[in-house]
């Protein structure tokens, strides 16, 4: 995606991305389909899942390459936008959601809860919590359906107590976190040992 992202306009990419998106969530939901051939319904809803992720990945790789949110921020500190803005629209995003609970509006809210809380000025406490989980949220996201859905199936809905639950799957996925970031950092020392060798 990176390589796309480097090589294709943005808005082309921006655009193909969101007709991927659409497409694969018309297949998740009004258009969802089993083939009763469980390895092809495997890969089928791998696909599907795919799709409905990569737009995010998209849209956070051209941030990232654009520089887009210090961009953002620059504006709204020339236009002097006041900090109380940048609470108020996440709360009525989470409103809006709530009466229209969409997959298809659902990157667009997300996308801006999460420029609020990235423009919104902070205590430094709050802002190295959220660095923290910042470094790891990647691993959070893809290790936490691996607990919840395999290891301990069933347990979120039969939970008595969330809180705790939440707090459980936290401690475990910023753990499993720490173990692959772990295994990455040695990846990269070997590959930079071979490079020296080549």
């Amino acid at each position: 995606m990176v390589y796309l992202a480097k090589h294709i306009d943005d808005m082309v990419l921006l655009v193909s991305s969101g007709v991927i998106y659409f497409v694969a969530y018309l297949f998740r939901f009004p258009l969802a389909h089993t083939w009763n051939q469980p390895v092809v319904d495997w890969i089928w809803t791998q696909a599907i899942l795919v799709g409905t992720s990569q737009l995010s990945w998209i849209v956070g790789i051209i941030c990232y390459q654009r520089n887009t949110i210090g961009r953002i921020r620059e504006g709204c500190e020339k236009l002097k936008v006041p900090n109380i803005a940048f609470v108020v629209i996440p709360c009525l995003l989470i409103v809006v959601h709530g009466m229209e609970q969409s997959l298809i509006i659902a990157p667009i809210t997300g996308l801006l809860t999460l420029l609020c809380l990235y423009l919104v000025k902070k205590p430094a406490w709050l802002e190295n919590v959220l660095l923290f989980f910042g470094a790891h949220s990647t691993n959070i996201w893809l290790t936490h359906m691996f607990f919840y859905m395999c290891i301990f199936k069933g347990l979120v809905e039969k939970a008595k107590y969330p809180v705790l639950i939440l707090g459980f799957m936290l401690v475990l996925c910023c753990g499993t976190s720490y173990i692959v970031q772990g295994i990455l950092q040695g990846i990269d020392k070997c590959l930079d040992k071979l490079k020296q060798y080549a």
